[in-house]
């Protein structure tokens, strides 16, 4: 019998869920002050994102079933791009982090003050701040940012983009031939073989349902990466493909990202997790349990990367203060003057060669090779070959950057990074 009266777990499930919409906007909102706010004694502002995008990017390839080291990527990135193997697992899936990994667009409207940033990013697709022009000029960007999703997803441009990050052979299946390997279905015990019309129409739909500006972007993202794996259109990588359709989606909000917060590496890991609550939202109607799951996720991808940004902080401090201690100058010598600019560099590359020290203006060649003597013998580098070429490893930088990557089956936390690095090996200002 029809009532108008709610039950009580029905009222509960609603409020657990605006829960967790607002502790993942606040946690996105932090996130988006923290990137743009260097510390006193920090690194660089953006010098953390630039290799933690890459970190992110190569753990999504993941999802696709081939295996690529997040420090393989930061060591041929340090190399460039001209060396690599051709018909490699790193040549294959730089198109695939070259459109994942790019930068967050940022706010069009500029705000000085960070409580005023934090208030921006936190009313992201909620339109409850129109009073203020400031932010009623934000809130306009982000309702034409996602009506222009719709563009993004539909079957010809999705299509476009798969064949760019994967290849000519990821395509809608077609009707005749060949259909090339079929995945493993997410939803259905059989993945049913539908017509290449009926994939494209099913696209073109969850494209239009996108396109609402009323929605959440958090809740378009949950809604579009379910859809996509739902519909599986593609012949392969519908998983990789699944979590760059919820990147566009999320780049909706100003300053964030997926590889930013490290949303894609979380995804493909919390596959299984995940197939289960996908499940339920489809064959149940019952999109709840869905929702919590992916919301959990980006705020627990948020989460991790604020802890990594408090390591990789605390690793440059430590790093910078051993360049300037008094083992460093004596080391150093009269190439004393650009310690600073080392250890920017360094925050941003974690991975240093002759070639990024001399393009980078730090010093000429010659001078190059001995910054890396000195970074190997200050205990703050450990040397590595890659190729042909001779690179330093800054341990405690790139580990921080990696550190969502399991370590003899345990993800170290962060006091571990933090104390790690502290532990920089001592050296004698005599030995120098």
């Amino acid at each position: 019998m029809p009532t108008t009266s709610r039950s009580p777990s029905t009222v509960g499930d609603e409020d657990h869920a605006s829960r967790t919409v607002a502790n993942t906007r606040s946690a996105l909102a932090h996130h988006v002050v923290l990137a743009n706010v260097r510390a006193p004694d920090g690194p660089p502002r953006g010098s953390f994102a630039q290799p933690s995008r890459l970190v992110d990017a190569a753990r999504a390839y993941r999802s696709t079933g081939i295996l690529l080291d997040p420090d393989a990527v930061l060591r041929h990135v340090a190399i460039g791009a001209w060396d690599r193997e051709r018909g490699s697992s790193i040549d294959r899936a730089e198109g695939f982090i070259e459109r994942y990994a790019r930068p967050a667009s940022g706010m069009d409207a500029t705000v000085d003050d960070p409580d005023a940033a934090l208030e921006l990013a936190a009313a992201s697709g909620a339109g409850s701040l129109d009073w203020h022009p400031t932010l009623a000029a934000f809130a306009e960007q982000l309702r034409a940012r996602q009506r222009g999703l719709e563009a993004a997803l539909q079957p010809r441009a999705l299509e476009t983009a798969a064949q760019r990050m994967f290849g000519p052979a990821v395509r809608i299946r077609h009707d005749r031939g060949y259909h090339g390997p079929i995945e493993r279905a997410w939803v259905h015990d059989r993945l049913f073989r539908a017509p290449a019309g009926e994939l494209r129409e099913r696209l073109a739909a969850l494209a239009s349902w996108a396109a609402d500006d009323r929605r959440d972007p958090l809740t378009t993202a949950a809604g579009v990466y379910a859809g996509v794996l739902d519909i599986q259109p593609f012949r392969q990588a519908n998983l990789a493909i699944a979590i760059y359709a919820a990147d566009l989606a999320i780049r909706c909000i100003a300053g964030v990202a997926s590889a930013d917060i490290g949303l894609g590496g979380l995804l493909a890991e919390r596959t299984g997790r995940h197939r289960a609550a996908l499940r339920s939202a489809v064959l149940d109607g019952d999109e709840r349990p869905w929702r919590d799951a992916f919301l959990t996720t980006v705020l627990d991808a948020v989460q991790r990367t604020s802890e990594r940004r408090t390591a990789h902080a605390a690793a440059y401090r430590a790093v910078r203060s051993r360049l300037e201690s008094h083992a460093g100058l004596a080391l150093l010598g009269r190439r004393r003057r650009s310690l600073h600019r080392i250890a920017d560099l360094a925050a941003r590359w974690p991975y240093l060669g002759i070639a990024r020290l001399v393009d980078a203006g730090v010093a000429e060649r010659v001078a190059a090779g001995h910054y890396l003597d000195a970074l190997v013998r200050l205990g703050v580098g450990v040397p590595q070959r890659c190729g042909r070429y001779r690179l330093v490893r800054l341990s405690s930088l790139a580990d921080a950057v990696g550190a969502d990557a399991p370590a003899h089956g345990l993800r170290p936390g962060l006091d571990e990074l933090v104390a790690s690095a502290r532990r920089l090996r001592y050296v004698d200002p005599h030995d120098a």
